[in-house]
């Protein structure tokens, strides 16, 4: 049963007495320790006077007491064994010096002088009475558990850490009670309005797009009239939680905002906070009035498929197979496509008006409700109207294929959770099969190895675009995400940074280009694009990247790439063609994962020396070598051929027959 250490400040004495027995109590310092008296009845006493000439002497303004040997020190714990009660405020004037006798952040009793402790300790952990919508504000009810000493104020925050965004709520403490053992439970009322939230943060719908969601979490300060401490604004962790529901307050006329509430993975209490256009939220309010298991049954004569990659895109396996479903499908399938209205990419879709559908609209909703399969090339969530727990349910209960954006396994790849068991995933080797089964969880029967329906156009105009390519490089690195959204000089300070400036105005680069006659161009990954500028070479050409269908265009025209992680590099190689892989640094955003020389089509290089000999051989080949060629059907692309959409297609009708 833990046991009280009680402390108490009178007559220029600090006095601890305890229920344990605390031999040779002490102060730890640097050099030496100073003694409590041992004044028998399990209580001991050090004088401040006492206290201040010990920091003074080691210099040093805190220090902990520890008890017992000196070969096994050991600390007064109230972090599981024991629980403090001060008594009154532990405080002492020597002097010009004061002294605070108090708990620390890692609930051990300490000493300190000149310095106002930390009140974090005094924070056990919270327990989400309610989190309920109050007309157009959020209502939270909590209790809060605090150790040591009553609270006399509990000020709950929402806003982001990472944006030094914090903005205090309104909080009131109704009641506390004095659980025993040091801990004290208090019942807190705190209501904010998310609209407001959102505008002083700048988290309106010119900012946040398409559904984008912003993540705020709550923060808690605890004030008190015990002791001098100060209070700090912590993590508001929760331990026990109430069922947790999506909210909806109006933003504007046509706008409102979803708000889902959570528990990040360090039991922060957190929400999650997107726009929906309030038509929306009627239309799906009265449907689940009807459905409420998001079990919508098949009312057409023909199964509803839904595609899309992302929201705003339309120029990988989901456009194609979307293309290909209605020119020859139509009879079997009620196939639709979502997308932005201002997408510069709707262009790619063929005319089927009737079945290209605006994100986020009534006839968004409605398809999505309907449909009876998902189609899908980043994530599943990117066909969803909005991001609700409704919507979820519906997304969990479809069967899905995962038509992925390129071949698997060059670069780090995100942890995930395992896929449903209605979901499956298409590949294009057997080395990809295995991958996905090891790194992604598939299991075997959920693969199907089709290859990429996008690679069916490819292999086909492989031949006809290699004399417009030739005499071109391009030099086109994956994305670091690290490096996404920091300062242009911390930017520039980067490695990346270094050795792509240092490689495009290589001087013997430049004799070779000039020697061969080569079109050498650079380019940076869509979503480091605001970086270009900081680039500049008098004979690399530094391309724009406005639109990701313009990849498609640059392994269509150039003969030879330099890459480092990019898993275009797949698709270069299919028009065999030569691929040098730049690996001067490790691609470990995620966790670390080891790529096998052999599975990929190429030399790897990790400096330029070797980047420059393999580019003066790839420049006299102009094509793979006949070893490259062979590991193609190996490693990259089984089934050479011209019909991977076919064979997705025959994998949807054994879904939905």
């Amino acid at each position: 049963m833990p046991a009280y250490v009680k402390a108490h400040f009178s007559q220029g004495q600090f006095i601890i007495s305890s229920e344990m027995v605390l031999p040779s109590l002490r102060i730890q310092g640097i050099n030496s320790d100073t003694y409590f008296s041992d004044e028998g009845a399990h209580t001991y006493t050090i004088s401040d006077t006492q206290v201040a000439s010990f920091l003074h002497s080691e210099n040093i303004v805190t220090a902990r007491l520890i008890y017992g040997s000196d070969a096994e020190p050991q600390t007064i714990d109230c972090q599981i064994d024991n629980f403090f009660v001060p008594e009154n405020k532990l405080t002492a004037n020597v002097g010009h010096d004061r002294l605070y006798l108090f708990m620390d952040e890692q609930e051990q009793l300490a000493f300190s002088m000149n310095a106002m402790p930390s009140g974090q300790a005094l924070f056990e952990n919270a327990a989400l009475i309610a989190f309920e919508q109050n007309q157009n504000n959020i209502k939270l009810t909590l209790d809060v558990y605090a150790k040591s000493v009553a609270p006399s104020a509990v000020q709950i925050l929402v806003g982001h850490e990472e944006k030094q965004q914090i903005r205090k709520v309104a909080s009131a403490t109704t009641s506390t009670f004095d659980m025993g053992q040091g801990t004290f439970k208090s019942r807190v009322l705190a209501e904010f309005s998310p609209t407001d939230i959102a505008r002083e943060f700048d988290e309106v719908p010119s900012v946040q797009k398409n559904g984008a969601k912003t993540e705020n979490t709550f923060w808690i300060e605890i004030d008190q009239d015990h002791q001098d401490i100060a209070p700090v604004v912590q993590p508001l962790t929760i331990e026990k939680s109430m069922a947790l529901t999506d909210a909806y307050t109006n933003y504007d006329q046509q706008l409102c905002m979803l708000i889902q509430p959570t528990l990040l993975a360090t039991q922060q209490l957190a929400y999650a906070a997107s726009f929906v256009p309030q038509e929306l939220q009627i239309q799906l309010q009265a449907y689940q009035a009807k459905h409420p298991n998001s079990d919508h049954p098949r009312t057409g004569k023909r199964p509803v498929i839904l595609i899309t990659e992302r929201v705003t895109e339309a120029h990988d396996n989901g456009s194609v197979m979307f293309n290909y479903l209605n020119k020859y499908h139509a009879k079997d399938f009620d196939t639709y496509y979502v997308i932005t209205s201002e997408s510069t990419e709707r262009e790619n879709l063929d005319h089927y008006e009737d079945h290209i559908i605006t994100f986020q609209t009534p006839r968004h909703l409605e398809l999505f409700l309907m449909a009876d399969l998902f189609l899908f090339t980043h994530d599943v969530e990117n066909l969803l109207p909005f991001d609700s727990n409704y919507l979820n349910q519906k997304i969990s209960q479809t069967p899905k294929i995962n038509l992925q954006h390129g071949i698997a396994g060059l670069k780090a790849q995100a942890v995930r959770e395992k896929p449903a068991i209605n979901e499956q995933i298409v590949v294009s080797s057997d080395r990809e099969v295995e991958f996905v089964e090891t790194e992604f969880g598939y299991k075997h029967n959920q693969i199907l190895l089709t290859g990429l329906p996008r690679f069916d156009e490819l292999l086909r105009n492989r031949m006809w675009s290699t004399f417009k390519a030739r005499r071109h490089v391009l030099i086109m690195p994956t994305r670091r995400r690290k490096l996404m959204d920091v300062t242009e000089d911390e930017f520039k300070t980067s490695l990346f940074y270094t050795t792509y400036m240092q490689l495009i105005n290589n001087p013997e680069l430049k004799a070779l280009a000039a020697e061969k006659r080569l079109q050498i161009s650079f380019i940076l990954h869509p979503d480091m694009r605001e970086y270009r500028h900081l680039f500049h070479s008098d004979f690399v050409k530094i391309l724009e990247n406005k639109r990701r269908k313009d990849v498609s265009d640059l392994l269509r025209d150039n003969q030879i790439m330099i890459t480092d992680y990019a898993s275009v590099s797949f698709d270069f190689a299919l028009q065999n063609r030569p691929v040098i892989y730049y690996q001067f640094d490790e691609l470990v955003e995620n966790r670390h994962f080891d790529i096998d020389p052999h599975d990929i089509v190429g030399p790897v290089v990790d400096n330029e020396d070797d980047l420059l000999f393999s580019l003066k051989n790839a420049v006299k080949q102009e094509r793979l070598t006949n070893a490259q060629r062979s590991q193609v059907p190996e490693n990259i692309y089984k089934q050479m051929d011209t019909k991977a959409r076919k064979r997705v297609t025959q994998a949807i009708k054994k879904i939905l027959k």
